[in-house]
């Protein structure tokens, strides 16, 4: 029999009609991962003040699943309820923006919305993900009481000593974990002598719930999905192969140097590299050309963690190394006066948190990392990538 937890643990889009006949047919109440809603007006501050309320505490806890357009009876049982508005994409924006704008910290609450058309009445599925940056805090106008929500059986209740103070040990643990796993990684990679002639763009994306994940066994959708998992250039790999801690793809050179690669850890982290030979003394990059691809890259590796049911928010972490003799051109004309192009050997750019695998909008997550790449040098406008309006220009 169909459960509220069965339910949340399908992919939302996977959700379909019978599934919410069944919630109906079996009299399947509101529980530690299922909510009800009979109706959602967007003027009605209350409706908006509960909704937040829910979407913390369920993310606060497990996760959960919201179902606007479904009532209850007397006996608590559901029954089909429908919603009647003229433009759907209005909706589903409104509360996406409410979310943002409404709650704290950064990354906000990962959440799926879609609706769904049974005979003839439209409902709306929010699916909410576990946050790891828990608590999630609700600020829109917080109560006396409080404004951290936790989920408990079919009940949203203020988060209470103890919880807020697990949940905050939690995150500290899990953000410098992280951190401490990139930065290992960042010093092998520039202390290796046999790439010291060579710029290296390191990226990295983190899962916000990586903390959950272990795709060990799931290698093989890796393995089939390998036009999901290319180089930062866009080349296909020479070399593959399973390692202990997860799956590795590289390129390598006729004298045998591993020039790009990309590997995803078993839990869930992705690490791509990009090595690029200093051939000259001073060697020109065409920057927007590499930033444009680390877009699409990033782009491909969303593609590839949504069919490892690796959900969004993903933090990324980008950085440049070995830029001494590099510098920045465009269109012959350089965007440095120094003479190597950058003030810093190396790079390490404020951390991006990604959404989406659409470009366009993964090209505005990226803009505060990009921009700081130009800062290193004396060019003080950012990334050449976007016009004068901030608005991404896709690389021709």
């Amino acid at each position: 029999m169909l459960t509220g937890k069965k339910l949340f643990n399908k992919d939302i889009d996977d959700i379909n009609i019978n599934d919410i006949l069944e919630l109906v047919e079996n009299k399947i109440i509101e529980n530690e991962y299922l909510e009800y809603k009979k109706n959602y007006e967007l003027t009605n501050m209350d409706h908006k003040r509960n909704l937040l309320k829910e979407i913390s505490a369920f993310s606060n806890k497990e996760g959960g699943l919201i179902i606007i357009g479904m009532g209850e009876n007397k006996d608590k049982t559901p029954y089909l309820n429908g919603l009647k508005y003229s433009n759907y994409d209005e909706l589903i924006s409104a509360i996406n923006s409410m979310v943002r704008s409404n709650t704290e910290p950064n990354p906000l609450p990962n959440i799926k919305i879609k609706t769904l058309d049974i005979n003839n009445k439209k409902i709306l599925l929010i699916k909410i993900f576990k946050s790891v940056n828990s608590p999630i805090r609700r600020i829109m106008n917080p109560d006396t009481t409080g404004d951290f929500y936790i989920r408990n059986n079919n009940l949203c209740d203020h988060m209470n000593w103890n919880e807020l103070k697990n949940a905050f040990s939690n995150f500290t643990n899990i953000e410098t974990k992280n951190k401490d796993f990139i930065d290992e990684k960042i010093n092998i990679l520039f202390s290796d002598s046999n790439y010291k002639n060579f710029m290296q763009f390191i990226l990295f994306l983190v899962p916000v719930n990586v903390s959950n994940i272990n795709i060990s066994k799931e290698m093989k959708l890796v393995e089939k999905n390998y036009e999901l998992f290319k180089s930062l250039e866009g080349t296909f790999f020479n070399n593959r192969k399973r390692v202990s801690d997860g799956y590795l793809a590289s390129y390598k050179n006729e004298n045998n140097e591993v020039e790009d690669y990309v590997k995803i850890y078993n839990n869930g982290i992705i690490e791509s590299v990009l090595r690029l030979e200093k051939d000259d003394d001073i060697v020109d990059i065409d920057m927007p050309y590499y930033e444009n691809k680390v877009l699409i890259s990033i782009s491909k590796y969303v593609k590839l963690y949504k069919k490892l049911q690796i959900n969004t928010p993903i933090e990324v972490y980008l950085s440049l190394t070995n830029l001494n003799g590099f510098r920045i051109f465009e269109k012959n004309r350089f965007l440095s006066k120094s003479k190597c192009g950058f003030e810093n050997n190396t790079l390490e750019l404020p951390v991006s948190t990604i959404t989406t695998e659409n470009l366009e909008r993964l090209a505005q997550e990226m803009k505060n990392s990009f921009d700081s790449i130009y800062y290193d040098t004396d060019y003080i406008n950012g990334s050449k990538s976007y016009d004068e309006n901030g608005k991404w220009i896709p690389y021709k």
